[in-house]
């Protein structure tokens, strides 16, 4: 959600799901490590650099990973452009999902031991489309199509969660929050997309009002924090 800080990693100014959680709620400091299109081991080597102090202090860590490692950013560069790519785009990112699910497992074990009193809530993905609300840049197939993938990669997000056998490692499901505010709601779209700039780093990423009514709001509702 722009504007951003200073650096390649396409972080909010003031506008991320840390921050505005923070603001919020009985936790005294957020730090937000993320980094706009990083796969799971360009996540963890990250993870690795941060301060062993803040690793130990650390009480809760939220994450979402896996869509780069799907092919996320193939498919939706691809389904602006020619069908048949993004046909063959979303199959490609299908088949991927067993690897992505190893992968998975991997980063959510590795996350809990580098924050070994923390409480790790993974969130997942929104989906994208509001496919009542066709566009020419959009038809209702590709809303479908792109959402039916999110919803599989959602799947084994779950599934990896559960395989993982942590108590400290959790799921936050964040659609419901996103449900009716996908790109072409009527009602304020939490999701950005910019139809006269389709190459926008913020495309397809939530906004402000995403960060804010979904994500955070998400946490709220699991009780992964709470008011102050």
């Amino acid at each position: 959600a722009s504007p951003y800080l200073e650096g390649p990693c396409l972080q909010s100014l003031s506008g991320s799901y840390p921050t505005i959680t923070a603001n919020s709620s009985s936790y005294r400091e957020a730090l937000n490590f993320a980094c706009s299109g990083e796969n799971t081991g360009q996540m963890l080597a990250r993870v690795a650099k941060i301060d062993d102090r803040v690793k130990l202090k650390a009480s809760l860590v939220t994450l979402t990973v896996g869509g780069i490692d799907a092919g996320s950013n193939r498919v939706l560069a691809v389904c602006l452009s020619t069908p048949q790519l993004c046909t063959d785009a979303l199959l490609a990112a299908q088949a991927n999902l067993p690897t992505v699910l190893g992968n998975l497992v991997v980063t959510y074990k590795k996350v809990a031991t580098e924050f070994p009193k923390a409480r790790i809530v993974v969130l997942n993905y929104p989906m994208l489309f509001e496919p009542d609300s066709p566009s020419p840049l959009f038809p209702t197939e590709l809303m479908l199509a792109v959402n039916g993938a999110t919803g599989a990669l959602n799947g084994v997000i779950s599934t990896a969660v559960a395989v993982t056998g942590n108590p400290r490692v959790s799921l936050t499901d964040v659609t419901d929050e996103f449900n009716g505010h996908g790109i072409g709601s009527t009602t304020g779209s939490y999701i950005s997309f910019n139809p006269t700039n389709p190459l926008d780093p913020a495309n397809f990423h939530p906004n402000v009002l995403g960060n804010t009514a979904g994500y955070a709001a998400a946490l709220r509702t699991d009780g992964a924090v709470r008011g102050r």
